[in-house]
């Protein structure tokens, strides 16, 4: 059974670009041996990849993305390329329902707490309303 719609809060494309956009990295991936060493062998476990670009192909319901602009564990931008991506390449009547909502810095919800955000509920609501339409 395919779900009705799913949402996706401060998702990330694939592991090898949000293993270079963590903050923890910049430490290491000056290192030469940086991608060989720690990057490639977690990029190329199929358990480990988290490839979600690859997937939305096969993604049948409308996603709602949710990301922070402020979010200092995966970016703003990251998030946005998954939507975008999910746009083109979902089947056509399912991408066309797939929403993106950004909720602006300053408000600290970072990583973390969108769910805190106040106008969330009318966010999910307005989304689950489109899918039904």
């Amino acid at each position: 059974m395919t779900p009705l719609s799913a949402v996706l809060e401060a998702p990330f494309t694939n592991m090898r670009e949000e293993i270079w956009a963590f903050p923890l990295s910049r430490f290491f991936n000056f290192l030469p041996y940086f991608e060989y060493a720690f990057v490639d062998p977690i990029v190329n476990d199929e358990k480990l990849n988290f490839d979600s670009v690859a997937l939305l192909p096969k993604v049948k319901a409308p996603l709602l993305v949710l990301h922070s602009e402020d979010d200092p564990i995966i970016p703003y931008h990251i998030g946005k390329r998954l939507y975008e991506s999910a746009k083109q390449l979902q089947p056509a009547k399912v991408a066309n329902k797939t929403t993106f909502h950004g909720f602006p810095p300053g408000k600290e919800y970072n990583h973390d707490w969108i769910c805190q955000a106040p106008d969330l509920p009318h966010v999910v609501a307005q989304f689950i309303t489109s899918v039904l339409n």
